[in-house]
């Protein structure tokens, strides 16, 4: 996991890989809802707000202008809001203040699967 992924976001800096068990509804909803492996993500959790930035930032750098993740309706049973406030979008040491609704990226969902 890089360490732009965590500065972005405020935390604390780790050495290690992405945690799986740490993006899925904690109480079990959605568990390998599309197979073993293939929970939905909740997003309400620090982990997955990690993996998103991590996937939206890798797909910028790579020159994608959209990306369709799938069902974000069942991603947010823990944040019905999604996001009421302003945060920052940019790269290497660069960011510039943005509104919610207004990405530089359009990102709606994910579904999160895989193998280690």
């Amino acid at each position: 996991m890089p360490s732009w992924a965590f500065e972005a976001l405020g935390q604390p800096v780790e050495k290690r890989l992405f945690r799986y068990e740490d993006m899925i509804y904690p109480g079990g909803r959605g568990s390998n809802q599309w197979g073993a492996g293939a929970s939905i993500p909740d997003v309400s959790r620090s982990e997955t707000k990690l993996w998103f930035y991590f996937l939206a930032r890798s797909y910028m750098d790579a020159g994608c202008e959209a990306i369709h993740y799938g069902q974000v309706e069942l991603m947010n049973g823990n944040d019905l809001k999604l996001d009421a406030g302003v945060g920052t979008c940019g790269k290497e040491g660069q960011s510039v203040p943005v509104g919610v609704g207004q990405p530089t990226l359009r990102v709606d969902a994910l579904t999160v699967g895989g193998t280690a």
